[in-house]
């Protein structure tokens, strides 16, 4: 069926795999530690020794040296107002794949020197080109402010920058797994009732381990009680034939 011209499904795609990137921080959570939504950005992980702060994009297309994803989230961060000493790290969390040619394939690997090297040469090549779009032109302008460079590198050192190359529906199906306690008939529900949870109205988005392991103990303790587990077979081989014989209910 063709998509109408003002179809939102990217946006809610991206909305909701934000909602998953959470319940899977939320599982991996330390005593101490609690998740923040949209407070600080996209996904943020405070309380704990590696305080991180994670920006999550749902997209099909390779990411590229020029990929706006990168850059946009990089210009989020230059501004004044993110606190980035409360992080010690930054990640991109990404459903793409890095491109062959693409710088980003490598950018973990590197040291913070290679990383500003990188970061250099890729804004070379864009100004470089005859044809530039002005809203990374403007993004790219702010981030290679001379004033700002101190910022930059600290940015550069932190970043992590994660391809999945997944898409949401496949990432959604490896949380299923988070619990193995749980039936498996009854995973589904488990996550999207966790899932309902923390997206639950409310004044801030924050979930601390300890709320986040209660609701969690006590949703997978209702399905456990309704669930009713039969045997893979029925058990005959003890039945003698004997008695199977003698029994009136056999006799012609």
């Amino acid at each position: 069926m063709r998509k109408l011209s003002f179809d939102s499904t990217p946006t809610l795609k991206g909305i909701v795999f934000q909602f998953l990137v959470a319940l899977d921080r939320c599982f991996e959570m330390q005593e101490g530690e609690s998740v923040f939504i949209e407070t600080f950005g996209d996904v943020s992980v405070l309380g704990g020794d590696n305080p991180t702060q994670i920006e999550s994009k749902c997209y099909k297309t390779d990411l590229t040296d020029l990929d706006e994803n990168v850059w946009n989230t990089i210009h989020n961060w230059m501004r004044d107002d993110f606190p980035i000493e409360k992080f010690s790290s930054l990640f991109l969390l990404t459903t793409q794949k890095a491109g062959k040619k693409s710088e980003w394939g490598s950018w973990n690997k590197k040291g913070l020197e290679d990383k500003l090297k990188t970061l250099n040469r890729i804004k070379e090549y864009f100004d470089k080109k005859k044809k530039k779009s002005e809203k990374l032109k403007s993004m790219m302008d702010a981030i290679f402010d001379a004033s700002k460079s101190k910022r930059l590198a600290e940015i550069a050192k932190k970043l992590f920058i994660d391809c999945l190359d997944t898409n949401d529906e496949q990432y959604y199906k490896s949380l299923l797994n988070r619990d193995k306690s749980i039936p498996k008939i009854q995973r589904n529900k488990y996550i999207n009732s966790l899932l309902g949870w923390i997206i639950r109205p409310q004044k801030k988005w924050t979930i601390s381990n300890e709320d986040f392991e209660k609701e969690a103990q006590e949703i997978a303790e209702k399905l456990r009680k309704n669930t009713v587990v039969f045997p893979d077979k029925l058990q005959l081989t003890n039945i003698k034939n004997e008695e199977y014989e003698e029994n009136s209910a056999v006799e012609k």
